[in-house]
């Protein structure tokens, strides 16, 4: 029983992570290896996500390609409540990036802008077993994301996700996460998966890079900027293959 209320908890926050569900209460004594356990969960969650919008989009089949991709992208944003897109803001708008008034406004136009790319790049995608695809694997595997951006690097704050980041994630962390979103993406979609995984995996190693070199660590305004761009970079592969 024990086990199963600890697991049902760190489901909870992990839904917090990225979502504006709150989550149930727990004791200060498990609560920091429970978020650390609730960010391995999150392909889980990414997963669920995707479902949620893959049935949205099928919903909406009857409606225009573009005008189906701007409600599906927005829906995303409200369940994740905007945390992808808030932080790359945040993120760009620390040194060395945009200080002044005129940059930090520069860091919004350039988040508006990916956000209208996803739009176009889903749009792209016609068929619906293609797009439903493409959504669960944008989802499912940006989420997964943080896991490999946090692991082994400092944690320089512990604000940007809906839960509270401490850097304390593990080699077995890392491992059991990325056996789920990997193991699901590659049972469900097989070939696709390894192109879209291939993809985010390149992509991570770019941002650990960039995150360690230009701030020394990570926060979670940094994780939530990474899964965003892991996201991004999904559709955006997903819209060009052919398979």
């Amino acid at each position: 029983m024990g086990w199963i209320r600890r697991t049902g908890t760190r489901l909870e926050l992990a839904l917090r992570a990225f979502s504006i569900a709150p989550p149930r209460r727990v004791g200060p004594a498990a609560c920091a290896r429970d978020r650390t356990r609730a960010l391995v969960l999150l392909p889980i969650i990414g997963f669920l996500q995707g479902v949620v919008l893959a049935l949205a989009d099928r919903w909406l089949w009857r409606t225009q390609p573009l005008t189906r991709s701007m409600i599906v992208v927005a829906i995303g944003l409200l369940l994740s409540y905007g945390i992808g897109v808030r932080g790359v803001v945040y993120t760009l708008s620390r040194k060395p990036f945009a200080g002044a008034s005129s940059g930090r406004v520069l860091v919004w136009l350039f988040a508006a802008l990916m956000v209208l790319l996803e739009i176009y790049w889903l749009s792209r995608i016609g068929a619906p077993p293609r797009r439903g695809r493409a959504l669960v694997l944008a989802m499912l595997l940006s989420r997964w994301s943080t896991v490999p951006i946090g692991y082994g690097l400092k944690a320089t704050g512990s604000d940007g996700l809906g839960i509270p980041f401490d850097g304390a994630i593990t080699f077995g962390d890392f491992a059991f996460s990325s056996l789920i979103a990997l193991g699901v993406a590659m049972t469900a979609y097989d070939l696709v998966a390894l192109v879209a995984i291939v993809t985010v995996a390149l992509t991570i190693l770019g941002l650990r890079l960039g995150f360690s070199r230009l701030f020394g660590g990570v926060d979670g305004f940094a994780l939530a900027a990474g899964a965003q761009v892991c996201e991004f970079a999904t559709l955006g592969i997903l819209s060009v293959i052919r398979l």
